[in-house]
């Protein structure tokens, strides 16, 4: 859910404003509005710089470190911010022109050496001599084709591309060679080799002074810190507004609910008075999630996409249970359920720091929901769980092992999660502009409604998606084509006549055309989108039998230890496999029904702007 915020508006002395700034800034909840037009100062650009540049520094320096290179004995790091960021500048700088020197050094080592080491010493000879020799590079086919009659070659190096020959002629009587040269470096195979050698030594030696740098980065971070408050006070500060000739300023804000009382407590103590109102439409008002545990554990996800805007419902906690349960029935195998439990449970254990945890959780969770999956769709490691030798408790808890009631069931989930959906634009309609704004995604609900009584009335009493006896529940509406038929007819006259409420009315009828059109021709489709739950499944669960097959006929009917050790080889690479392809094919696959299917249903709008409370935390 997103929490109700309040407009705030302060108004102090103008003597008290420097006071008044420090005294939000250390209670840490008023989200301050900047003034309107207003620009950014030099002081804060300064600011902007100055912690670009050592964040830059700072995530260099955080990759360095997890490179796990050893410090060389007697190298230190400097104990200031200053001469660490002078320093790792130089030696960054230093590494660049290092990494420069070895490529073309080690480009110049490559032109060289199919000549030979004595290659440059035989031209001065040869050109003491009165012969000039050049060299020449030419792929084997303009080799071939070439005319040597009347020249003097020999060929050093042949290979499937290129041929490299030298040609021979007397100074007075030829002047130019056939072909044009070869460029080489004026320095020998050896002189390069050893100044190659010598900048390879400077680079290591660099990149242990920089380890020892990155263990000072906690300098570094505590700086960013600092300077992230500097401008926050002072975008703080350009926000207060000068009133009465200067004599007052005012400043405004949006503080939670939750943290209204202690905004209120703290301004009565000062020459301060507040102001609280309730935002009104179409201003933008920060945005603050805040959900149960549950819930809380998918935020992440709705921020992939972007925050709901103020007046919008939250979708993580609708949201939530499907993606889980989405996750769960993809990748759908018991066994592979346990991997991802059992290593989330030693990352909690492992994994002391707050932030991993409820990553760790969430992981638990899409585990139990994998091995949720394979019992519900007969999965375990690849083999189908009804034919072990496992008690009948479990072997009741295999529910589907027909490929079209398995696919059905996907699609009931689609339908169901849909039906959400389209519920909560309707609410949201209610919120932005009444009742009226809400009856055409309410029609959008009554036709999707209706067109699923009128197809399981059609199918009978006795339709049923694995266990689920859908055609006798709706029987029990009496008649459900004709009821599904009424409904769906309801929900054509809403779309058409409310479409537009601000439209003539005459006109809403041709736009409910149009928006007939686009949900005759997108639900179905969006329907079908959830097939691929079913898919997923079904591929990983017969990939893992392929890779067990395997296994067993490398086993073979009389096993020795090699087999045995064969086969062990090809179960836990193939089903390691198997498990990252089928484990992000469950996580992408949820993610697009849910960005795309149910979050057009709820014509989500998305943007908004995040809380963030002036020298506070926004969690």
């Amino acid at each position: 859910m997103i929490e109700t915020m309040k407009k705030v508006h302060l108004l102090a002395p103008a003597a008290d404003g420097e006071s008044l700034v420090h005294s939000l800034e250390s209670l840490g909840v008023l989200h301050i509005i900047s003034q309107e037009g207003q620009m950014i100062d030099a002081d804060v650009s300064l600011l902007e710089d100055r912690i670009h540049e050592l964040r830059k520094i700072s995530q260099e320096l955080n990759k360095r470190q997890s490179q796990g290179v050893a410090i060389p004995p007697g190298i230190t790091a400097p104990s200031g911010v200053e001469a660490l960021v002078a320093e790792a500048h130089q030696a960054f700088e230093e590494e660049i022109q290092c990494l420069s020197q070895q490529d073309a050094l080690s480009r110049d080592l490559d032109l060289l050496q199919p000549w030979g080491e004595r290659a440059l010493e035989e031209e001065d000879w040869l050109e003491q001599a009165g012969l000039v020799m050049s060299r020449h590079r030419l792929s084997s086919k303009a080799f071939a084709s070439a005319d040597f009659s009347q020249r003097t070659i020999e060929v050093i190096r042949q290979d499937k591309n290129n041929i490299l020959f030298v040609e021979f002629r007397l100074r007075d009587e030829v002047e130019h060679p056939l072909f044009p040269e070869e460029p080489l470096p004026t320095k020998s195979i050896r002189a390069l080799q050893d100044e190659l050698d010598k900048v390879k030594r400077f680079h290591e030696s660099l990149l242990g002074r920089i380890a020892a740098f990155a263990t000072q980065n906690a300098l570094l971070e505590a700086e960013l810190g600092e300077l992230e408050q500097r401008k926050e006070r002072r975008l703080a500060f350009m926000a207060l507004g000068e009133e009465a000739d200067g004599a007052l300023v005012h400043l405004q804000g949006f503080v939670p609910e939750s943290a209204l009382y202690s905004l209120e407590t703290a301004m009565a103590h000062r020459d301060v008075v507040a102001e609280f109102s309730t935002p009104e439409q179409g201003e933008a008002v920060p945005v603050r999630l805040r959900n149960g545990a549950f819930a809380k554990l998918f935020e992440p996800i709705t921020r992939i996409f972007g925050l709901p805007q103020y007046l919008e419902l939250d979708p993580t906690p609708f949201f939530a249970p499907f993606f889980a349960l989405f996750f769960g029935l993809c990748l759908a195998d018991v066994g592979y359920g346990m991997v991802v439990t059992m290593g989330a449970l030693v990352a909690m254990l492992a994994l002391k720091g707050k932030d991993f945890r409820p990553l760790a959780t969430l992981l638990a969770i899409l585990g139990i929901t994998t091995m949720l999956g394979g019992f519900l769709f007969n999965t375990g490691f690849g083999v189908k769980i009804n034919g072990l030798p496992l008690p009948q408790g479990i072997q009741r808890m295999v529910v589907f092992t027909d490929l079209n009631a398995t696919m059905a069931f996907a699609l009931l989930l689609g339908v169901l999660q849909l039906i959400l959906g389209f519920s909560l634009q309707m609410a949201n309609a209610w919120r932005r502009g009444g009742m009226v704004e809400a009856l055409q995604p309410f029609g959008t609900l009554l036709v999707l409604l209706g067109a699923v009584m009128a197809g399981v009335g059609f199918q009978g009493s006795a339709m049923t998606v694995g266990p689920i006896p859908l055609g006798f529940w709706f029987a029990l509406l009496g008649e459900p084509i004709k009821i599904g038929l009424i409904v769906a007819f309801v929900g054509v006259v809403l779309i058409l006549f409310f479409n537009h409420p601000a439209m003539a009315l005459w006109k809403r009828p041709l736009l409910g055309l149009w928006e007939m059109y686009g949900l005759a021709t997108g639900l179905p489709g969006d329907i079908l989108s959830y097939i691929r739950i079913f898919a997923l499944s079904l591929a990983g669960g017969l990939l893992g039998g392929a890779i067990n097959l395997i296994a067993m006929m490398i086993r073979g009917e009389n096993p020795g230890v090699f087999s045995w050790i064969a086969a062990l080889v090809v179960l836990v690479l193939g089903h390691g496999i198997n498990f990252i392809l089928a484990a992000l094919g469950a996580f992408v696959h949820p993610l697009r029904l849910t960005f795309v299917e149910f979050y057009k249903s709820v014509g989500f709008v998305g943007g908004g702007q995040p809380y963030a409370p002036f020298g506070g935390n926004a969690s």
